[in-house]
């Protein structure tokens, strides 16, 4: 079969153009697609190497093109794999805006349609052929695929076969034998974020032994400041996050960091809010709609259907100001390019996940931000990874002290000249340049807390939880000693906050081991006197005592002084 290709870098530079309307081509893709076009037709060892290849750049830097450009040169069909179903239906939509002839293999098909899809693939006629491992695991599917017709193969999103081939997508494994059945001349793996052991898997389980050719851009993505803040109500967080009208409201004078986010600021829309479970997605979704309406908050899981996924994706890349909340069920390949902001309101697994979340931001290259929100259940589950020796390099970017680009970036292989925006970063530039450590989650930066546990050790009236509710929300009764509050630290402090979200105020800081509940709220294991609290929830109580008595102290020497005047013991209103 005889192959056409462009021999020079403006014949390259001029396809781009005039098909895709691309003044220049990054370096990386200009490499990929060279090495691409020149394994097309060769019959070198060296040659058919770079036909094999394993292609890391970041979220961002124009993956697609690098078999799009090809395609429009080469004869055959180009056989992607995708992992998920709605991205196979996100990327048909692209690929066919493009101009080329593409159809699906999938699940769920019926004969006809799969007859119409293998007459068109035989015809020559089809450019694209979309599909996933299962699909393609089938001995008819693979009968039909046999011979010249796949003349490249794709995987895209290549680190779903570390990261899912080895638990509950068992047919991501069965990728060997896919390629050699098939046996295409050209075979790339494309992926944003690989570490070591992925790119190994990957090479194991796409090229076996036949060898691959690493291309590994940088994964840093300079245009996305990354922030942790803790959160010891996710409701009141994200109802209060997205309360004003999308305009970060931040002031940055240094033009060498980018603007990162603070509490109080407004994070910029349209923004993507990842959750690690379908009931967070809708949950988070109802909390922040009472803030900006139905009309611009929607939530976004696998358990949807492909009419309900097709309407809510429709509706969001349209959108110029909406709140997405979603699992990771969307995301991967999805060309949103002006999301200006991605929070996760838990802690990524690994590094790639996080950096393939969080790199749906600013894809467009303008300024974009990446807040991580954590939960003192996250902090505590952290605190047992760390006791049992299991801290990830996620771990360290959230909950350690070093700058958080150069840790995710690390982790990866790679390494930064220096940071481009970090809250860790800007904290240290504004300390005029020093190495002080930045303070964690829930250390001194966390003064929801901080108030929380100084009202109630230095307050000496004993009360249950639902009297501190109404304490920190200004709203104490005649008969729970309201006349000598006013004034007292924390008092009417959280008159903004509703009853439900300090009640999971108070039972994250019970389960961080700061608060005892029963059966009087109490202090437990805290330096409330110091404005930092600590880090590791057990600390305080290896440590020596706190100055401040605790409530339980307080409480029996109330209930000793009631006793000898009255006999009575203290009255509560629940």
């Amino acid at each position: 079969m005889e192959q056409k290709y462009p021999q020079t870098i403006d014949e390259i530079d001029s396809v781009a153009q005039e098909r895709f309307g691309l003044d220049y081509l990054y370096p990386f893709q200009r490499l990929v697609i060279t090495n691409i076009l020149s394994a097309a037709d060769s019959t070198g060892a060296d040659e058919a190497t770079r036909g094999r290849q394993i292609v890391i750049l970041p979220t961002g830097a124009g993956k697609s093109l690098c078999f799009l450009l090809p395609a429009a040169l080469l004869q055959g069909t180009t056989l992607i794999v995708y992992p998920l179903v709605s991205l196979m239906g996100d990327q048909e939509r692209r690929i066919r805006d493009a101009g080329f002839s593409v159809a699906q293999l999938r699940g769920g098909q019926s004969g006809d349609t799969r007859a119409e899809v293998f007459e068109r693939l035989g015809s020559g006629s089809l450019d694209f052929l979309l599909s996933n491992p299962e699909t393609l695991s089938g001995a008819r599917v693979l009968e039909h695929l046999r011979g010249d017709v796949i003349h490249h193969l794709v995987v895209d999103e290549a680190h779903s076969i570390a990261e899912w081939g080895d638990t509950f997508r068992p047919a991501y494994l069965e990728l060997q034998r896919i390629v050699s059945t098939i046996n295409p001349p050209l075979v790339t793996a494309f992926t944003a974020t690989a570490s070591d052991h992925v790119i190994d898997r990957i090479r194991t389980v796409v090229f076996s032994e036949s060898g691959a050719h690493l291309i590994r851009g940088n994964p840093d993505r300079e245009n996305i400041s990354y922030t942790v803040q803790p959160a010891v109500s996710m409701t009141h967080a994200l109802r209060t996050l997205f309360s004003g009208d999308g305009a970060s409201s931040s002031e940055e004078d240094d033009d060498r960091l980018l603007p990162i986010f603070t509490p109080g600021d407004v994070p910029a829309r349209p923004a993507i809010v990842f959750c690690a479970t379908r009931f967070d997605t809708q949950r988070f979704a109802r909390t922040i709609a009472t803030s900006l309406g139905d009309d611009r908050v929607a939530s976004y899981h696998a358990g949807l259907t492909r009419e309900q996924k097709r309407r809510i994706e429709e509706w969001f890349f349209a959108s110029e100001d909406g709140v997405l909340c979603a699992t990771c069920a969307y995301g991967m390949g999805v060309d949103k390019g002006n999301v200006r902001t991605v929070v996760h309101s838990y802690v990524p697994e690994t590094v790639e996940a996080y950096l393939q979340e969080s790199g749906r931001a600013g894809r467009d290259r303008a300024p974009a931000q990446a807040i991580v929100l954590v939960t003192p259940e996250a902090q505590r589950a952290y605190l047992r990874r760390l006791s049992g020796d299991t801290e990830t390099a996620v771990d360290r970017a959230v909950f350690g002290t070093d700058c958080r680009r150069a840790v995710l970036v690390e982790a990866l292989g790679a390494s930064i000249d220096a940071c481009s925006g970090c809250d860790i970063c800007a904290v240290r530039y504004t300390r005029e340049g020093t190495d002080d450590p930045a303070p964690r989650p829930f250390s001194r930066r966390s003064e929801t807390a901080a108030t929380m546990l100084r009202s109630i050790a230095t307050d000496r009236t004993p009360r249950r939880v639902s009297s501190w509710i109404r304490f920190w929300r200004g709203t104490l009764q005649w008969n729970e000693g309201i006349g000598g509050v006013r004034g007292r630290t924390g008092y009417g402090r959280f008159a903004h906050w509703t009853m439900g979200e300090l009640e999971e105020a108070i039972a994250g800081l019970e389960r961080l081991g700061l608060l005892a509940v029963e059966p009087y709220l109490r202090c437990s294991g805290a330096n409330p006197a110091d404005s930092t609290l600590p880090f590791r929830s057990d600390e305080g109580r290896r440590g020596p005592r706190p100055p401040y008595p605790r409530l339980g102290t307080a409480l029996r020497s109330l209930l000793r002084r009631r006793s000898q005047t009255s006999g009575d013991g203290p009255s509560e209103t629940h």
